[in-house]
């Protein structure tokens, strides 16, 4: 029985001996490869699409419209702008490389969301009545030009440069989110 009641004992030294070395290993930040925890993964792309279109850019237009009917001519100084964004309730990982650190999503190009004319400093150029007794008023004329405004300050905001522009300023807002896990981004573009 004696040998038994040593082996029991010395067991339990050992096991105590262990249990020390692994607590003092732990408390110097050593850990041992089972302990380690798992490489950070990049934000989960619900949370991405939960933020659905991410405006990031805002572009001032000034040009002139100018319009013509049976009885006046016209043209105006235009002003307005356009917020421009990319949705990203369509946003899909593409490769997420916890070795490297660096996920690649991919977007649609960032499109207009959202346009207004400024009225207040928009202002007639001139209106020129073109008959001698014009059978319409020129404020029915005023108002057929400005419907046609918010298109052209739609079409003036789709400029690839304003696109370029945003798709930079999408990166830039959305960098941050997986830097602070330890994750690069970089961000394919496509047109569907």
């Amino acid at each position: 029985m004696r040998t038994i009641g040593s082996l029991v004992e010395l067991g339990t030294v050992a096991l105590v001996l262990l249990s020390l070395l692994l607590l003092l290993l732990w408390t110097s930040g050593v850990q041992p490869l089972l302990w380690r925890a798992p490489a950070p993964t990049p934000p989960p792309i619900v949370r991405i699409q939960g933020m659905s279109h991410l405006a990031t850019t805002k572009v001032h237009i000034t040009d002139t419209i100018s319009g013509e009917n049976g009885h006046y001519t016209g043209k105006w100084g235009l002003h307005g702008e356009v917020m421009i964004g990319t949705d990203l309730s369509r946003a899909q990982y593409l490769s997420a490389d916890p070795g490297k650190g660096e996920a690649v999503l991919l977007l649609p190009s960032p499109q207009v969301i959202a346009t207004k004319v400024n009225h207040d400093r928009s202002e007639e150029l001139y209106l020129r009545q073109k008959t001698v007794v014009p059978l319409s008023s020129p404020k029915v004329f005023r108002d057929e030009v400005w419907k046609q405004a918010d298109q052209k300050i739609r079409r003036l905001g789709r400029d690839p440069s304003y696109v370029q522009q945003a798709k930079g300023d999408c990166h830039r807002a959305l960098e941050p989110l997986y830097r602070q896990l330890g994750w690069r981004l970089r961000i394919e573009w496509t047109d569907r």
